[in-house]
């Protein structure tokens, strides 16, 4: 939740955990979501997308901590 909060809203975590309903939201968003339709719902495919990009993310953090940079 920290490395998904800290790359969408570019600051440091809150204290408390973010709702379920944001992390979805915005993994949605991570993958280019608009909500042309105002449904405020995220389809699986940009959801698995989202979560296909964080992880990315992940890796390349990790990388760059074992390689000391």
């Amino acid at each position: 939740m920290e490395l998904l909060w800290s790359r969408q809203k570019k600051s440091k975590p809150p204290k408390y955990d973010p709702s379920l309903y944001w992390a979805y939201i915005n993994l949605g968003k991570l993958a280019s979501l608009h909500d042309s339709k105002r449904s405020g719902l995220v389809g699986w495919e940009r959801l698995w997308e989202g979560w296909f990009m964080l992880q990315t993310i992940l890796e390349g953090y990790r990388l760059a901590q074992y390689l000391d940079l």
